[in-house]
């Protein structure tokens, strides 16, 4: 487990809400990608295994997965970056559904990605709390 203490600026403030204390807003030099799983995902997580419970594509799709990527300083850096962490985020969301790789599709290309997952970008990043964000490696 690392930690982690990247901001580009800091702004403090007191809030009398939260016992009067003062808060520190960090705001990170990171972009944030949500990832929102499509129709293709859904077939392939419900056909791949039977046993399991079914996978409800509005219930994925309400919240999506973060993932937080470099700092994106222009709007015609996006698809450069995505393609360099894309295939990292496609085995990440098949084995949130299934650990056996055996069972992962065998196409996993830039193409498929893109058929697979809708792509939300965030360029402003804000940590509100007083602890030290800290990572764990999956």
């Amino acid at each position: 487990m690392g930690a982690f203490a990247s901001f580009v600026w800091a702004y403090t403030k007191r809030d009398p809400r939260i016992y009067n204390e003062w808060i520190t807003m960090n705001v990170l030099n990171r972009t944030v990608v949500i990832l929102r799983p499509k129709f293709p995902y859904a077939a392939w997580a419900n056909g791949v295994d039977h046993n399991a419970p079914q996978y409800v594509l509005d219930e994925h799709r309400l919240e999506g997965t973060a993932y937080l990527l470099p700092e994106i300083q222009y709007e015609s850096a996006k698809p450069r970056i995505l393609r360099r962490y894309y295939r990292s985020m496609f085995e990440h969301e098949l084995a949130a559904w299934m650990r056996d790789e055996t069972r992962w599709p065998m196409r996993r290309d830039w193409k498929v990605f893109q058929a697979w997952f809708e792509v939300e970008w965030r360029s402003i990043v804000i940590d509100l709390t007083p602890t030290i964000l800290e990572g764990e490696e999956l």
